[in-house]
């Protein structure tokens, strides 16, 4: 799988899910009491993930780009209008995890407050496509076209692969709420100051090296584990990661391919709503490079709004 399919079909299940699993009341199952339940999403996630990432929805929704992102979470959402749901107000927390498969393999959870009864009267996609139900350990899930989404709680929604939310479910049904991630995930989730987080470790599995389009990749050949930490201020999108790769060569070819892809963006940046990398700063200190840039907000705004216009049945 490219590169480029693999982080997209990752997004799109985040969008989707933000949408779509907020539709069903929560299930009177054994689940060890809500409040374990809903305290904490981060436990709520199977062992394996390969990525781990959470957001401060709130947080994304204030900033600069927060009103373009509400309009494509809705745009994207599978549900009809009268089921009234609106991410911008409904959702606090999302943590996503993927796990290593030949097909794209996540899980969302989500925190926030739904209306369990008004949304799961919806039987099809906003396009009218159909949502097909099921039941799974006590658990209604419900699924509209490769997404499989089951609501644990009025305050705990989660989505993805059905394998995934299958494997969240097994853990609740066990009472199973510690976190199943390891402490240094962990550690850099909660990073002081960080309102999105993400940690990805290629070191069982290598990532995909490949182009998209005329832009080479082939410098994230080597790569072992990334630890990134952003935040909403202005001027819209700032980042702070740290990649380790095999070797020192590893990391030094990486800063010339970041330096590379930084012209690209450059050049591209018009057809992007104008979104380009700001004041980036990059550098290899032994095998790990550590970079840091920002994105203006309403760069990235424009680049939202115009991947709005693309999404089918909207």
């Amino acid at each position: 799988m490219s590169l480029r399919r693999w982080w997209g079909a990752a997004w799109l299940v985040l969008a989707a899910s933000i949408a779509g699993c907020a539709r069903h009341g929560a299930q009177g199952a054994a689940t060890g009491g809500a409040t374990d339940l809903d305290a904490d999403p981060l436990a709520l996630v199977p062992a394996g993930a390969i990525v781990v990432g959470n957001v401060d929805a709130r947080a994304a929704f204030a900033s600069a780009f927060g009103p373009s992102l509400g309009k494509a979470l809705t745009a994207l959402l599978p549900l009809p209008d009268s089921v009234g749901f609106q991410p911008a107000h409904d959702i606090d927390r999302a943590v996503v995890a993927s796990y290593p498969a030949n097909a794209p393999d996540v899980i969302v959870v989500l925190a926030g407050r739904f209306d369990p009864a008004q949304i799961q009267a919806a039987t099809q996609t906003r396009s009218g496509a159909p949502i097909t139900s099921a039941n799974y350990a006590g658990f209604v899930t419900e699924t509209a076209g490769q997404v499989t989404f089951a609501a644990l709680s009025a305050k705990t929604l989660i989505a993805g692969t059905a394998t995934r939310v299958q494997a969240v479910i097994d853990r609740v049904k066990q009472g199973r709420f510690d976190r199943a991630v390891s402490p240094q995930v962990i550690e850099a989730l909660q990073s002081p100051g960080a309102q999105a987080a993400l940690v990805a470790d290629f070191s069982s599995q290598p990532v995909p090296v490949g182009n998209i389009g005329v832009i080479n990749l082939g410098w994230l050949r080597g790569l072992k584990l990334v630890r990134a930490i952003a935040d909403f201020n202005p001027p819209g999108l700032n980042v702070a990661s740290t990649s380790t790769f095999a070797d020192p060569t590893a990391a030094t070819t990486a800063v010339a391919g970041i330096h590379a892809l930084d012209g690209w963006l450059t050049v591209l940046a018009p057809a992007l709503g104008g979104a380009r990398i700001q004041n980036l700063q990059v550098d290899a200190v032994g095998s790990d490079v550590t970079c840091k840039f920002a994105v203006d907000g309403a760069a990235l705004a424009a680049l939202l709004d115009l991947g709005t216009r693309f999404i089918p049945g909207r």
